[in-house]
């Protein structure tokens, strides 16, 4: 199973995966560089908020009941 290491920055992430050996002792190694991936994750959190506070519901006002007057206490 190969497990890679990987260096996270806000303008690239580098993943090193061992891909082998041979019987001299030498190591192959496999390195990869994934640009902004950090920002992909940001964004998503970005439209997850944007989402809950688009959806967030507003106070229901009935606007078919009279006002009540604070003043005039009970009848």
């Amino acid at each position: 199973m190969n497990t890679a290491a990987v260096l996270t920055s806000p303008i690239e992430d580098l993943y090193i995966t061992m891909v082998g050996w041979d019987s001299a002792g030498n190591t192959e190694f496999k390195a990869s560089v994934h640009p902004l991936v950090m920002w992909i994750w940001i964004g998503a959190w970005l439209m997850i908020a944007g989402g809950l506070i688009a959806f967030w519901p507003d106070k229901q006002r009935n606007e078919n009941a009279p006002e009540e007057d604070e003043d005039a206490g009970p009848n």
